[in-house]
C-alpha cells in the first residue's frame, strides 16, 4: 500500500503541517479545519503552525498553494514517462480521474469567497497553473484558461453525476486538447522546474509571467 506524506518520516516541520492540512481538507473540508487540528495530526506543538503562518488564513493559503503543487507536480512527474503519443491524452486522464480534484476545487472555491486577501491569492494560484500548462504544453493564455476550465467544469460534474457521465465530454476534451498542444519531454522537464519554483517562491503570478515571457 502507498505510503501517505506523513509516513515518510524524513519531512521537515513546514512540509508536515501542509501534508497534515492536505489530508484533512480532503477528509473534513475547509471549515472543519483548526490549526490544533493541522499540528495533532501533523505530530507538532501548535505553536509551529503559528510561527511558519501566522494564522488559520495564512495557513489555508499555503495549504492550498501546497496541494496545487503536489497535485501537479505528480501528473507531470507521470506524463514525462509516457510515450511520446501518449502525452496529451495522458496528462487529461490524470486530471480528470483524480478522485481528489474535485474536492479540491470546490474547498477552493469556497475559501475564495471568504475574504480578498484570500481570494486575490487563490487567484494567483489559479493564474500560475495557468500559466503551467503554457509551458508544458506550448499553449497560448486563452487555451491554457480554457482547458483549465474546461477541466474544472468536468470534475465538477463528476462530483456530481459521477465518471461515466462526464466520460463523453473528457473524451472530447483530450480530443481537442491533442489537436493544438504541443508534445516534447523538454517542455514537460520545463514545466516541472517551473512547478519547483513555484513551490519555493513567494510570488507565483510574477514566477509563472517569468517562465511564459519571450526570451531573446
Amino acid at each position: 500500500m502507498k505510503s501517505s506524506p506523513l509516513e515518510s518520516g524524513n519531512l521537515d516541520s513546514r512540509t508536515k503541517i501542509l501534508a497534515a492540512f492536505a489530508a484533512l481538507l480532503i477528509e473534513e473540508g475547509a471549515q472543519e479545519i483548526s490549526i490544533r487540528k493541522v499540528a495533532k495530526r501533523a505530530l507538532v506543538n501548535h505553536g509551529l503552525v503559528h510561527h511558519y503562518f501566522g494564522s488559520k488564513e495564512g495557513m489555508l493559503v499555503a495549504g492550498m498553494r501546497y496541494m496545487a503543487d503536489q497535485k501537479i507536480r505528480g501528473i507531470l512527474q507521470a506524463v514525462v514517462l509516457m510515450p511520446e503519443g501518449q502525452l496529451g491524452e495522458g496528462m487529461c486522464r490524470l486530471l480528470v480521474e483524480d478522485p481528489d480534484f474535485p474536492k479540491f476545487l470546490l474547498e477552493m472555491a469556497s475559501l475564495s469567497r471568504q475574504s480578498p486577501g484570500m481570494a486575490e491569492s487563490l487567484k494567483e494560484v489559479a493564474t500560475s497553473r495557468a500559466a503551467l500548462l503554457q509551458v508544458a504544453f506550448g499553449l497560448t493564455r486563452d487555451q491554457a484558461i480554457y482547458f483549465q476550465a474546461t477541466i474544472a467544469g468536468l470534475q465538477f460534474l463528476k462530483s456530481l453525476a459521477g465518471p461515466s457521465f462526464i466520460e463523453p465530454g473528457a473524451r472530447e476534451m483530450m480530443r481537442r486538447f491533442v489537436e493544438v498542444a504541443e508534445f516534447s519531454k523538454e517542455r514537460l522537464e520545463k514545466a516541472l522546474l517551473m512547478v519547483e519554483t513555484l513551490a519555493a517562491g513567494s510570488s507565483p503570478g510574477k514566477e509563472a509571467a517569468d517562465f511564459t515571457k519571450p526570451h531573446p
